[in-house]
Order: structure tokens, then sequence, then C-alpha cells
């Protein structure tokens, strides 16, 4: 019999998150944000559970939608880190994706040829982020070398973007980043993008032709600690569950693990749980996380294994058996509470997940 540790995808919620992004965006379409493996989640089956829904999908670079072709994923996706030279914009055409332009470099690499189809073209303008994007006068002095015949083509086909970087605590900043856009926006006509699931879960979204969904499609809130009116509504999309690999009883003054970085208070009853770090959960988790174990939460305790996990059981002992499940994040414990506890993000959590662990989907 294999191994029972597995992530429970339920597509279901996928889409319902998906629906409830659009229906607080507006009239904008909704890209589907599916980079880094759909966070974790399985790049093409989410792509599939989503066609007929999602106009766009985006990703981070061009192999990643080389995979989704190759799986007869057919539509648009936008490359959110642009191209890495300058044969890869003939390949994104070729291939009916779109490219993010963000770097001088890349304004060089531009053919008239690359802006007569609509929404091959993205311009990223750097607000305040600060990682990627053209600034306000790298972008200016680009406009103004164009003809006027460009230029109307560009404000056409082309779509003006930029990535807020605190729209979920900062609403001074993030007011800030739009006047900056504004001005370019204005100058140039361009369609824009703006809003990703920060902006698009913190307050409305103004007028935007496309919007970007990340972590909100999976049904995480982009700041655990911060309120968000559609927070409630979020459904998660994956459930982490493994198996109880043994039982055992240790008295008061026994540890557990290496190091015995733990002692028992009391009689315990330890369950071994077959997931670890080679699984992806953090070594830091021990003596800071809880799973839940019939319908309780109960804490890890002594090191984090390659393999296993030990957590004391002693609430549950009469409830618990070697074989049965417990659920490591899903409906009973949010993924950002663990995250929380393990002093990350969700979204590591998520994306760091082995490939060992089998995705279900459902």
């Amino acid at each position: 019999m294999p191994r029972s540790t597995r992530a429970l995808i339920s597509l279901d919620a996928l889409r319902h998150n998906y629906q409830l992004a659009c229906s607080h965006a507006g009239s904008a379409e909704v890209i589907a944000i599916i980079k880094a493996d759909a966070y974790g989640h399985g790049m093409v089956p989410v792509a599939r559970a989503l066609q007929g829904l999602a106009p766009v999908f985006a990703v981070a670079f061009l192999d990643e939608a080389l995979i989704l072709r190759e799986h007869g994923i057919t539509e648009p996706i936008l490359i959110l880190e642009g191209p890495m030279d300058q044969a890869e914009i003939a390949t994104a055409q070729a291939h009916n994706c779109w490219l993010m332009l963000h770097t001088p470099q890349h304004l060089t690499w531009l053919a008239e040829v690359d802006i007569q189809q609509p929404n091959q073209v993205w311009f990223k303008i750097d607000t305040g982020m600060h990682r990627l994007g053209l600034s306000e006068t790298e972008f200016k002095a680009f406009w103004q070398r164009q003809s006027i015949a460009i230029q109307q083509t560009l404000s056409t086909n082309a779509i003006l973007a930029t990535h807020f970087a605190k729209a979920d605590n900062d609403p001074a900043y993030t007011q800030e980043q739009y006047q900056k856009f504004d001005r370019l926006q204005a100058l140039t006509s361009m369609r824009t993008s703006c809003s990703n699931s920060p902006a698009l879960f913190s307050h409305a979204v103004e007028q935007e032709h496309f919007v970007r969904l990340g972590i909100a499609l999976y049904g995480g809130t982009p700041d655990a600690e911060v309120a968000h009116p559609l927070r409630d509504q979020l459904q998660p999309v994956m459930t982490l569950e493994a198996q109880v690999l043994a039982l055992r009883d240790i008295r008061t003054g026994e540890g557990v693990g290496y190091g015995q970085i733990w002692q028992a208070t009391q009689d315990t009853t330890l369950a071994t749980i077959a997931i670890g770090y080679a699984d992806g959960i953090p070594r830091a988790a021990a003596n800071v996380m809880d799973v839940v174990v019939a319908g309780k939460r109960c804490p890890v305790v002594g090191r984090v294994s390659m393999d296993m996990i030990s957590v004391d059981v002693t609430a549950v002992k009469e409830q618990v058996n070697t074989g049965d499940m417990v659920e490591i994040w899903g409906a009973q414990q949010a993924v950002e509470e663990v995250a929380a506890a393990v002093d990350t993000i969700h979204y590591e959590l998520l994306t760091r997940l082995s490939l060992r662990v089998p995705r279900q989907y459902a």
C-alpha cells in the first residue's frame, strides 16, 4: 500500500474563488495567475479546470507557458517576467503569449511588427514596488521617440501595467502609486492593469481592463493580519493530509526526535506522522506548529525529520489510531495560520510542497 500523504485539490473551490473575484472586478477581465505550478496546486490541472471561465492565464516566464501549450491550453498567456532575450519575443508571438516589458533593453528589442497584435505588448511601470518596471522618465522618453502613427497603434493595442507594493495595508501609498501611473495613462490612453489579489480584495477596483488574481485564486488572503471584505467567502483549494504511522506513550521527562529538543512535561501520547521536510514541512515547525487530529489541533513536538513529524495527541488519544489521516492545513486550519506559526507566508508553504506529495483532484 502506498503512503497516504496527499494534497487534495478542490477544483470546485478554485472555480468558486475565481468567480468571486470576477464579481468584485467590475468590467475588468480577471487573469488567473498559475505561475510556480499554480502556487503548488498543479499548473495544468488548474488551467484545465478554469478553461471556459478565465480568458487569460499568467505565468512567470516563457518555459512555463510552453508547458501549458504542450498540454493543449490555448488561452492567451501573459509572461509576467517578460522576454529573457530578443528571440523570445517571436517565440511568444508564435504561441499566443503576451509579454510584460519592463527594462529599457526590452524597449530596444521591440519592433513595429510586435505592436500590431492586441494585448501582445504590456509595459510595466515602476510606481513604487522597485523590483521590475520602467521609470516614468524611461517610459516617457520611449513614448516621445515614437511617431504619431506608432503612438496610436500602441494606444489601441498595448497595455500599461503596474504592481502595488502595499495595497492591502497602506491606502495612502497605493494612492501615490495610482497617481504616478495615471499620469502615464493620461499621456498614452492605453488600457490598464494595476490590481492583483491584495488590491482586488482590499478596495473597489478602479477603471481597469485586466486584474491579476494570484493567491486569492487558491483561497489565500494576501495579508493574513489585515481584514479583507471577501475573506470569509474564499474557499481553501488545497487540503494537505498525512497518515499516522505509529502511536506510542512516553513518560514525563522523556523526549522525542533528533537532539531531544522537546521533553514531555507529563505522560504523553505521541503520533508519528508520515510527512517531513522532504515533503515541504519547514524544519522551523518544531514545537510551534499544530496539525488537526480527530478534529482538534495538536502540537508538533521535537525536530521535524526528513520524512516524519511527531505530534502530541494526548488530548485525543482515545480517538486516534494508526492509519488515520491528519490535516496539516486546509478547511480546519488555514494555511495562513500554519505560515504564521513558522514565521513565513502561506505563498512559501504552498509553493515549496514537494512533488513527492501526490495532488488528487476532485
